[in-house]
């Protein structure tokens, strides 16, 4: 019987050359499988970006966060900011149309009025609207003489702040609702306390010729006993009064 060839240029089935396993032909791997070894663990302050990372970002994750994130924005945005636009809007919170000819006011409150004790004239109106454009506005109107201004920007109070006001004849604005004393430090050290509304807006009337320039050197607010903002006022204009 004929049995197969054993020369040495080839090898018989089943058996291989002493010394270990076969060698294999450059460019293979006869021993490789499909499976994806585990990295070592990086060092310390290192990571690997690797697409196992990129991976875990699945397009449901991410529909996921932008939902979470805007509902959050729509609940902040629903939020009553002060305590006037949690009650329902009322004819005396309208600003006349006649002294915002040039606003678009989309929603608007009355959070504070002032007539001077034995003058009857010397009276204010203060109003705190939503202006198309224009954003938060504080809105004064005097009424002798006839008279309106306003300060208006995207925010109603800026970033830690308590409170926004303005002043010329009299000194106006609108107190966050956590707030429940607002004081005015004069040019001389004395103290005067703005009465705030049941919607926490306040004037003062600072009762001088010139109005209330330079005459209020810092305004404190408090909530309760604690000091929530102390904000110097005057400009550095203003010479401090002895």
């Amino acid at each position: 019987m004929i049995g197969p060839r054993t020369d040495g240029n080839c090898k018989q089935p089943g058996r291989r050359r002493r010394g270990g396993a076969d060698r294999a032909a450059p460019g293979r791997d006869r021993g490789a499988t499909l499976t994806h070894p585990t990295p070592p663990e990086p060092a310390a302050g290192h990571s690997y970006p690797s697409a196992m990372r990129r991976r875990r970002l699945t397009p449901s994750v991410v529909a996921t966060i932008i939902v979470a994130i805007a509902s959050t924005a729509a609940s902040a945005s629903r939020a009553p900011i002060l305590r006037a636009f949690e009650r329902p809007a009322t004819k005396v919170d309208r600003v006349p149309r006649q002294l915002t000819s040039r606003m678009r006011v989309i929603d608007s409150r009355r959070v504070a009025t002032y007539v001077a004790p034995r003058r009857r004239a010397r009276r204010t109106t203060l109003f705190v609207a939503t202006v198309a454009g224009k954003g938060w506005c504080l809105i004064t109107i005097q009424f002798q003489p006839r008279s309106a201004a306003a300060s208006c920007g995207p925010r109603l109070f800026g970033i830690g702040s308590f409170f926004r006001a303005g002043e010329g004849t009299f000194f106006a604005g609108i107190a966050a609702n956590r707030v429940t004393r607002v004081v005015l430090v004069g040019s001389r050290g004395a103290r005067h306390v703005a009465h705030l509304s049941r919607d926490n807006g306040f004037i003062y009337d600072c009762r001088a010729y010139n109005g209330c320039a330079c005459l209020i050197d810092r305004v404190e607010v408090y909530a309760g006993g604690r000091l929530l903002e102390s904000r110097a006022w005057s400009p550095a204009s203003c010479a401090r009064r002895h």
